[in-house]
């Protein structure tokens, strides 16, 4: 079976004076911008985790043992009613359904983020003891 790139230049292969300057332009922007955000996100989980020391964000943190919400928890304003949630318009994400007991924390990433076009807001389900559903209400 013949992979869909086969057969295609590859990056040893193209000479650079085939790129056009716009296109260099571009990639570079692009990879800088991206490192820039990869850098801003990891430096906001370090601010969160080790020097903030929120009692929020820390029980969070101790619940996500896989280090899956990392990102997630180091934008968590506070905890917020079932209420509160359904008041502003939502009820969860699909297929959830509600259990007594359950927890509710809003996030929002940073200002900057949203005037950047790539903000995220939502809530972090936890039940259990446990983040179960990242809901993301907006997203740009």
């Amino acid at each position: 079976m013949l992979s869909e790139y086969e057969g295609q230049p590859t990056a040893e292969s193209c000479p650079r004076s085939e790129f056009s300057k716009y296109a260099l332009a571009f990639l570079i922007d692009v990879s800088e911008r991206t490192a820039e955000a990869i850098v801003d996100r990891q430096r906001g989980i370090y601010v969160a985790k080790f020097v903030d020391k929120d009692p929020v964000r820390l029980e969070l943190f101790a619940m996500d043992g896989e280090k899956k919400y990392t990102e997630w928890i180091a934008m968590v304003g506070g905890e917020v009613s079932r209420e509160e949630m359904v008041k502003s318009g939502n009820t969860g994400p699909k297929g959830y359904v509600y259990e007594k007991g359950d927890r509710f924390f809003f996030f929002m990433s940073s200002q900057q983020s949203l005037e950047d076009l790539c903000g995220r807001m939502g809530y972090l389900i936890v039940r259990d003891g446990k983040i179960i559903e990242v809901y993301v209400t907006f997203m740009n």
